[in-house]
């Protein structure tokens, strides 16, 4: 598992923690984005900042089940938790949001 950031930051194998800290930079502009993948076509991931809000989705092994989550501005807290679970295997994080279908 790999925690990206816009800013360029890459973390290998990240703990709750370092989610947390990492997703806590999120400014939306210069640092707006974070991509926490298994594999390139298998990630979820979190656009925006703290203060905004964001806009999450995600992407099961190919481009043909990519979602996106129904909700704006969803808090950093919220976001955290689910790049936790995501990270730890527990898939409740897919039933935190509701989810909507996109073409990529």
């Amino acid at each position: 598992m790999v925690l990206e950031l816009e800013n360029g930051r890459r973390i290998e194998d990240p703990n709750a923690l370092q989610i947390e800290e990492h997703l806590g930079t999120l400014d939306g502009e210069s640092n707006g984005f974070a991509i926490l993948s298994e594999s390139e076509l298998t990630y979820l991931q979190a656009a925006g900042g703290v203060e905004a809000g964001f806009a999450v989705e995600y992407q099961d092994g190919t481009t043909d089940q990519h979602y996106t989550a129904t909700a704006a501005g969803i808090s950093l807290e919220d976001v955290v938790e689910a790049f936790r679970r995501y990270t730890g295997g527990d898939g409740a994080w897919r039933t935190m949001f509701e989810w909507e279908k996109i073409d990529i």
